[in-house]
């Protein structure tokens, strides 16, 4: 695997790991725990990359931790040490290029998966003609070629039920829709043929 896909594998353990501290951050706020006594805490925040939402995300656990009244020592200087460029954001891709390197991106995948972990694999071409994802959205379709032969590409995306947009032709070749424009425009053949005659425009 990669260095990019691993960097993005990175990037994406990131919310969850955000997440998993949020949940159990939350269930502070049900009625029998606000009524029990206070046990001391000691909590980390793992945020893997730089971005204004997680940053924001971390700022409110952190503000809503202090108004539920956790202060001092709660997150023993835990806050964000697994950033890249840190040492322990070293070290934790090390081990996710370890972790990866010794697996093809679909066993990868589905270890993370297992583990509650969101990812998703980058796919070559040939993976998403049969991956069952791009298989029930119809995000590839096939269409037509002008002259001949048949495309395989991107469908028309978003879809939408009442006015679903569709691919009706592939791309025509230079001049093909020349006539039907000008004709729309009001030219007669005649003059059609005069554009033809003088170079106006051309036909390939």
């Amino acid at each position: 695997m990669h260095a990019p896909v691993l960097t993005r594998l990175a990037a994406l353990l990131a919310p969850v790991l955000l997440a998993s501290v949020l949940l159990s951050g939350c269930n502070e706020t049900t009625p029998a725990a606000q009524a029990a006594p206070k046990k001391p805490l000691s909590i980390g925040i793992v945020q893997i990359v730089e971005h204004e939402a997680l940053d924001d995300a971390v700022k409110g656990f952190v503000e809503r931790l202090d108004e539920l009244g956790y202060r001092e020592g709660v997150f023993a200087d835990c806050v964000n040490n697994c950033k890249e460029g840190t040492p322990a954001g070293e070290v934790l891709e090390a081990r996710l290029k370890e972790f990866c390197a010794a697996r093809t991106s679909e066993e990868a995948e589905a270890a993370f998966v297992a583990a509650g972990l969101p990812c998703s694999r980058i796919l070559n071409h040939e993976d998403m003609l049969e991956h069952p994802h791009y298989l029930a959205r119809e995000s590839i379709t096939r269409w037509p070629r002008v002259g001949g032969g048949e495309i395989i590409g991107q469908n028309v995306t978003p879809k939408f039920k009442n006015r679903p947009g569709r691919i009706w032709r592939g791309c025509p070749t230079v001049g093909m829709d020349n006539d039907d424009i000008l004709a729309e425009l009001g030219c007669t053949q005649e003059e059609i043929d005069a554009c033809y005659a003088e170079g106006v425009v051309a036909k390939k």
